[in-house]
């Protein structure tokens, strides 16, 4: 059948208006980052027009449809995932079920009702995948009830009462340490650059007010700080019209990003100029750990400083470790993420060999974790991450490397040699220069992977060869 150009043209706008509600609908529920990163992975690809279609017709056609709510379309949804057998694809869903509305309960009953017909091998491999996303989102199920928890409203009280909070930075780590202030009972003021974001977190959160620009935190008495480096935090804190040009006297900055430590020392000085006092705080954990309030909090600063804003690091953090005078936090917490890159990194290499001599990755893996060579990297990121090849852990592959970078700088500040963290740094370039922008750290595994030839996939025990 052949139409008029004013037919096509009409059919056309209809296309665009369904994707564009689609992919409207497709961001609510999944969030503008995992969205992002699928568009960005099919750019320019041959799966550039399959995505196109997903958020024209299943997302613009079928979720916009009059009906049902969201929710039972997430239930559906969750049920035909675990049938099909798509671990990353529902780890996102559980998420979007859980802010669509669905209780853990019904996630867990959509699960149970899918093994019926997908068979018991395919509902223990989902369940498994479930389980960890319920877990990073809403703590273990017979978790007793945690410190933050007691200070909610109704309860023994907020960490800082009688102040006033604000929070500037409500990405991936920031969102979390937020609803961990406010699920302890302390109302926060908050801002982020994206304002979309913003409006969904105050939305979400209504003990939560958001903040047009610096100057809405003039009566705050603490301000948090969970930006992506110093660059950003001199902006927002230093710049003219800036953070510290409306702070009172007595105030305190609290940096709980991962910033150079000279750096967070001469914002410092500059801030006590003006009788303001700065803490670097910087957390280790990532994002499944901050959504449990199991964070460790590296601490630098003033005694006094520190000791003041102490109970509110407490409603994010399981252990927080008083390191030394400001700066020492950032300084720990760089160091500590060379040592975790480093073995990572290592941690592939042995993998990879393995591989290539014909060991299954997951029975090495099993064999390091009961000898001598595990690490944290082994313990978690690899079966969670690598072996199942979500490469979803929650931190850039890019801030990774900028606290790499940083460790080894303030190596040369120091005169110390680290030929170690010389070469984990040429390795990280690399593979950051190789991979997407927005590349999960795990993902440097898998440029190891291309230089060696193999995959570490699981199961048959002989090696993938992926040299072509």
């Amino acid at each position: 059948m052949t139409h008029t150009p004013a037919e096509a043209t009409s059919i056309g706008r209809a296309h665009r208006e369904l994707f564009d509600a689609g992919l409207a609908v497709r961001r609510d529920v999944l969030g503008d980052d995992y969205v992002d990163a699928a568009l960005r992975a099919a750019a320019g690809s041959d799966g550039e027009p399959l995505q196109q279609y997903v958020s024209e017709t299943v997302w613009g056609s079928v979720w916009t449809r009059p009906g049902l709510e969201r929710r039972e379309r997430s239930l559906m949804t969750l049920a035909m995932l675990v049938t099909l057998n798509q671990p990353r694809e529902l780890t996102a869903h559980v998420r979007a079920g859980l802010r669509n509305g669905l209780t853990r309960k019904e996630i867990v009953e959509a699960v149970v009702h899918a093994t019926a017909y997908a068979g018991i091998p395919a509902g223990v491999a989902a369940m498994r995948v479930v389980q960890e996303a319920l877990v990073a989102e809403l703590g273990p199920l017979d978790r007793p009830e945690s410190p933050a928890a007691a200070g909610r409203p109704g309860g023994a009280g907020m960490p800082l009462p009688g102040r006033t909070v604000g929070l500037i930075g409500l990405g991936a780590m920031g969102s979390p340490i937020a609803r961990n202030f406010l699920a302890a009972g302390q109302p926060l003021v908050v801002r982020d650059a994206d304002l979309a974001a913003q409006g969904r977190f105050v939305r979400d959160n209504p003990d939560a007010v958001g903040a047009e620009d610096t100057a809405a935190f003039t009566e705050c008495d603490v301000v948090v700080l969970v930006l992506p480096n110093s660059d950003i935090v001199d902006n927002v804190v230093l710049s003219e019209g800036g953070l510290l040009s409306h702070l009172r006297p007595g105030s305190v900055i609290v940096d709980m990003g991962s910033s150079v430590p000279a750096r967070t020392r001469r914002l410092a000085e500059a801030a006590a100029r003006r009788g303001v006092a700065v803490v670097d705080a910087p957390v280790s954990g990532g994002v499944a750990r901050a959504a449990k309030a199991d964070l460790a909090v590296m601490v630098g600063g003033d005694g006094t400083a520190v000791e003041g804003v102490q109970p509110l690091l407490e409603a994010t953090g399981s252990r927080i470790i008083r390191v030394g005078p400001v700066g020492s936090g950032h300084a720990a917490k760089a160091l500590n993420n060379l040592l975790a890159a480093n073995g990572l990194v290592a941690a592939a290499e042995a993998l990879v060999v393995g591989r290539k001599f014909g060991i299954d990755a997951a029975t090495l893996l099993s064999v390091i974790n009961a000898g001598s060579g595990r690490n944290q990297a082994t313990e978690t990121k690899y079966e969670n991450f690598v072996l199942s090849r979500t490469f979803d852990s929650g931190f850039a592959a890019v801030l990774m490397r900028k606290d790499i970078g940083i460790a080894l700088d303030l190596a040369r500040d120091m005169d110390v040699a680290t030929p170690l963290g010389q070469t984990l740094g040429r390795i990280w370039n690399s593979a950051v220069e190789e991979l997407a922008p927005s590349a999960d750290q795990t993902e440097v595994v898998r440029h190891l992977e291309e230089l060696a030839g193999v995959l570490l996939e699981t199961g048959s025990g002989e090696s993938s060869d992926v040299s072509g």
